[in-house]
């Protein structure tokens, strides 16, 4: 147990319910699972399975994550020995069962016990087994949820065995398990054909790819709101009407009117002539800094994955820092996008990750400003280092929601779970809270520094008579 009562094992259980519960609404076209969920225990190890519906997993899920501790120990407690061999075994037939043409299979192993075998038979038994993990393409990993975790009794041994590398990774609470858990699970991707056309002045030498856009963000079908928060229906628009349609040109010189066209004048100023896809422009250096996204990236991968060409240029990125900088086209007749290729290595495959370069307008330089002196006493640096650090915190997505899609989110939940409606728990900040952890760095701000307050406007004579009862 730990100091709030809680146990790893339910934990572990919340984590995978919120898992499920967050695969519920994203888009795909099937209604099986994405993960199964095994636990080490001596019969009927698999508590869920991937073929198991969705829904009746979220359903189990949260139903076992909301049971007791006492009641969790009396169902699922071991009474005997665990047979760690034999539960690695039972995982692999687990996944031998799905009858698909590829898949990525990762076994995540989920405990608080640094030294499950200690004779040296049984030992030699678990560390033949893990060896046939590489052979049959299973990843092996491994998240304790104690911080005195110890992999040299055990563990280092055993990943030795393996080819991918031991990550030290410790979950102590539901939060981390839920992260971890998330990010290993694959949300669908949407894959279109792309042409590559590498070669300067020639397009009938192409490069056959696939762009790849992954999601992993939950989608509800006309959530489309107005300025003013009012819901509308996203509809489809009618090509004749689009044909009559008028198209404005803003321009941002002062005095000057948006410029008129037509639909034909329109297709006619758009490009014609660059081919659909990619085309390679030039090598060089990388120009966006990691973090800096300007649209959604996406991944190139090549059709053919024995393409020598796709190859080589991979290769020669990889080994002289270089990115390729391509024209990007997406309709015809269309706008014209500038991207860069930089390689990347993804599921074990040599792809390009797509990233847009800001230009023009959409580059914006920080305004020049004169900055003051740096400050040379002490403790009013020490004031502000205090106040700085009061007003750090880790920020998270979570800690804004949209109220308005929460309620769509849970009516959806409610419907397909057959259970009544959920309020979402709504985000009100803590003014109390938030004053006794600012007080005091706030206290040595005034005590350091002279602050201007507020100073009341002055009336002018004339304002003065004006309201001056006649």
């Amino acid at each position: 147990k730990k100091e709030d009562n809680s146990i790893p094992f339910k934990d572990c259980l919340s984590a995978c319910y919120s898992l499920a519960d967050s695969l519920l609404l994203a888009p795909s076209n099937r209604s099986w699972n994405q993960f199964a969920v095994l636990l080490a225990k001596e019969e009927s190890p698999c508590l869920t399975e991937f073929r198991d519906n969705l829904i009746d997993t979220v359903k189990l899920l949260k139903t076992k994550a909301g049971l007791p501790n006492k009641q969790l120990a009396e169902e699922y407690q071991r009474k005997g020995e665990f047979d760690l061999a034999g539960f690695l075994l039972a995982c692999k037939k687990v996944f031998h069962d799905i009858k698909t043409a590829f898949y990525k299979r990762t076994l995540i192993y989920i405990t608080d016990d640094d030294e499950p075998v200690q004779d040296a038979t049984k030992k030699f038994t678990v560390f033949n087994e893990i060896k046939t993990f590489s052979g049959n393409q299973i990843d092996f990993q491994i998240i304790p949820t104690t911080s005195d975790f110890n992999y040299s009794k055990f563990y280092n041994e055993l990943f030795s065995l393996l080819d991918n590398p031991l990550v030290e990774v410790i979950c102590e609470d539901e939060e981390g398990l839920t992260e971890k858990l998330t990010s290993a699970v694959v949300m669908r991707h949407a894959r279109r054909k792309m042409l590559f056309y590498p070669f300067k002045g020639d397009t009938s030498r192409t490069l056959n790819c696939y762009k790849l856009d992954f999601i992993r963000t939950s989608a509800l079908i006309n959530s489309r709101l107005t300025k003013d928060g009012k819901p509308v229906k996203l509809t489809g628009e009618d090509g004749d009407e689009l044909v009559d349609a008028t198209y404005y040109f803003r321009t941002k010189a002062p005095g000057r009117d948006s410029i008129k066209f037509d639909s034909y004048e329109k297709n006619c100023i758009m490009d014609n002539t660059l081919p659909l896809g990619l085309t390679l422009l030039y090598v060089s250096k990388r120009s966006t800094d990691i973090g800096y996204v300007l649209g959604k990236p996406f991944f190139l991968m090549s059709r053919d994955k024995d393409d020598v060409y796709f190859k080589k240029f991979w290769q020669n990125c990889v080994e002289k820092e270089r990115v390729l900088v391509c024209a990007l086209k997406q309709r015809q007749p269309g706008k014209i996008r500038y991207t860069e290729l930089i390689p990347y290595t993804v599921n074990n495959s040599p792809m390009f990750l797509v990233k847009y370069i800001p230009f023009a307008t959409e580059i914006i330089l920080p305004k020049k400003t004169d900055y003051p002196e740096p400050e040379t006493n002490e403790t009013k640096r020490e004031a502000v280092r205090e106040l700085v650090k009061s007003l750090t915190f880790d920020f998270d997505v979570k800690m804004i929601p949209d109220p308005c899609y929460l309620k769509k989110k849970e009516y959806v939940k409610s419907k397909l779970l057959e259970e009544p409606r959920e309020e979402p728990i709504g985000v009100a900040f803590a003014n109390e809270a938030l004053d006794k952890l600012l007080e005091e760095a706030v206290n040595m701000i005034n005590k350091n520094f002279v602050l201007v307050e507020d100073r009341k406007r002055k009336t002018t004579a004339s304002t003065s008579r004006a309201k001056k009862p006649k």
